[in-house]
């Protein structure tokens, strides 16, 4: 059966990537790269097959530790970090305008976007609230 409900469908876009400016540090105006232009992420969102693979991993684990009645109440923060950044790199399906310090392109790579998201905790911020935020996942939101 198929429905056509568009003006409420997070998933479709959700699992093509949509393109987010990334901002300039202190405002809303775009972040230029050295060739004058914007430098854009795309991303997945919250309603993806990727991104519910990925949260479905994460709760079975935390199950399986949850088995272990010495490990119950145990938060690993450092695994939490780990577990921030791959979901974010995995949300990650390219990018326009990320240059080396020589101007060049950085050709996409899931690693490379997880470092750069290590290295530039601002922008791993925007990717963050970004990708939360389902209405970045609605066709009306790409027209406006």
């Amino acid at each position: 059966m198929k429905f056509d409900l568009p003006q409420i469908d997070t998933k479709s876009l959700a699992d093509l990537g949509v393109l987010m400016t990334v901002k300039q540090f202190d405002g809303e105006e775009p972040l230029i790269a050295k060739n004058g232009q914007p430098v854009r992420i795309r991303l997945r969102g919250p309603d993806s097959d990727v991104y519910r693979e990925f949260t479905r991993k994460q709760i079975q684990k935390r199950l399986a530790r949850g088995n272990d009645p010495k490990r119950l109440n145990e938060v690993d923060m450092e695994e939490v970090e780990k577990d921030s950044l791959d979901m974010l790199a995995a949300m990650t399906v390219g990018w326009e305008n990320v240059l080396d310090t020589e101007g060049n392109d950085i050709p996409f790579a899931t690693e490379v976007a997880r470092s750069l998201y290590v290295s530039y905790p601002v922008v791993r911020e925007q990717v963050d609230v970004f990708v939360a935020n389902r209405r970045n996942f609605l066709r009306a939101s790409l027209e406006s």
